[in-house]
Parts: C-alpha cells; sequence; structure tokens
C-alpha cells in the first residue's frame, strides 16, 4: 500500500471508530491507572489512539500489531515515546514478568476462541505480580433498553458486514458469553468489571488468580 494511500485508510480508520471507543477508553483509564513509570502493552495497538492516553500521563509504553500498516501508524501517532514492534499478540516479545498492564482493545471478539484464550494466557505470562489486564471489548449480557438494544443491533450489523471467519468468530464470541468464560479458562479473575457505551461495550479488569 502506498504511503498516501496507507495514511489515507488509517485516518478513515480514526475517524470511523475512535468516537465510539474514546469515551470507553477514558472510562478504563479511570477504572485503573497504572502507577507512575509503569510499563503499558498494547496488545494489538492498531493506530495507537489507547496509548496515546498513557503518553499524556507519562507512562513507558510499548505495543505491536500484526498488521506493518498498523504498527506504521501507531509508531507516527507516539514517537519516540512508544517501541512499536510488529508482532502476534499471542507470542509477545517480552520477558515474563516486567508489564504493569496489558490493554488489549477491540480483539478478543475476532478470534476463534483457541486463539483468544492462547492471547489472555500470554498476557498473563508477562504480566508483574501486581499487573493489570484491561480489555475492552463487546459486552455479551443481555440488552437493556429500547436504544441499547439498537446500538447493539447497528454493532452486529457492522460486525456482519466484515464477514467470512471475522464474523463468525464474533458470533462464537456473543453467544459463548463474551470474555468471562475466556478469563476464566485462562486462569485468570475478574477484578472489576463495566459496561460502556449503552451497554455494547464492556471493560474487564482482569488478575492472575
Amino acid at each position: 500500500m502506498g504511503s498516501r494511500l496507507e495514511r489515507w485508510v488509517i485516518g478513515l480508520y480514526d475517524v470511523a471508530f475512535e468516537p465510539f471507543l474514546g469515551p470507553a477508553r477514558r472510562e478504563g483509564l479511570r477504572l485503573h491507572e497504572p502507577p507512575p513509570g509503569a510499563l503499558v502493552v498494547d496488545a494489538g495497538c492498531g493506530t495507537g489512539s489507547h496509548l496515546r492516553l498513557y503518553r499524556d500521563r507519562g507512562r513507558r509504553l510499548a505495543g505491536l500489531d500484526l498488521s506493518p500498516a498498523m504498527a506504521r501508524a501507531a509508531a507516527r501517532k507516539l514517537g519516540s515515546a512508544a517501541s512499536i514492534q510488529v508482532g502476534d499478540a499471542s507470542r509477545m516479545p517480552y520477558r515474563g514478568g516486567c508489564v504493569d498492564l496489558v490493554l488489549l482493545s477491540m480483539a478478543l471478539h475476532a478470534l476463534p476462541p483457541a486463539l483468544g484464550g492462547a492471547v489472555l494466557a500470554e498476557a498473563a505470562r508477562v504480566l508483574k505480580g501486581n499487573g493489570r489486564i484491561l480489555v475492552l471489548d463487546y459486552h455479551a449480557g443481555p440488552g437493556g433498553s429500547l436504544r441499547d438494544r439498537a446500538v447493539r443491533a447497528g454493532v452486529h450489523a457492522v460486525e456482519r458486514m466484515a464477514g467470512g471467519e471475522h464474523f463468525a468468530n464474533y458470533r462464537r464470541y456473543m453467544t459463548g458469553g463474551g470474555l468471562p468464560p475466556l478469563a476464566a479458562a485462562a486462569g485468570l479473575r475478574i477484578d472489576a468489571a463495566k459496561a460502556a457505551r449503552r451497554g455494547s461495550l464492556g471493560l474487564y479488569l482482569l488478575a492472575a488468580r
């Protein structure tokens, strides 16, 4: 992908998704803010928008994404404040027990359950003893008001447009109960949970048992 086209596509990604995800990401920071000097790793960092919240608070930052285009966009956005690599969240290039906070933003619903479990297990491996994993993803609980259900219907339509394996994984994630069963299978406990965006998103703070 050429540089000009690549930047246009990445810019469109932020315009399309940040208005929906940005408030939930800020809510996640209020749910758990790591201490000064903490190392925050975004596994599946996309364009770097989530990590930027922690850069503005002076934390140490690292991120990885399978997409070279996304990794380049994150590196441009964050500059020297973050170490960004192309990489697989199920095989992170970090030693065990060195990370204070792992971010997993809108990643698990797009993966087969076994791979999602592997990603959570890998996040647990790199955590310090008192570290945490912050997951932002779709909330699979029961719908609330008519407006809440309308928002969920819109999300479902967007995911359906992605089609193929992505939509099949999304359906498995939602019908399987979302994040809690995956966390339990990976040996993680949920320290805090909060619904966001009319109940369509869930924020989950995880720790090793």
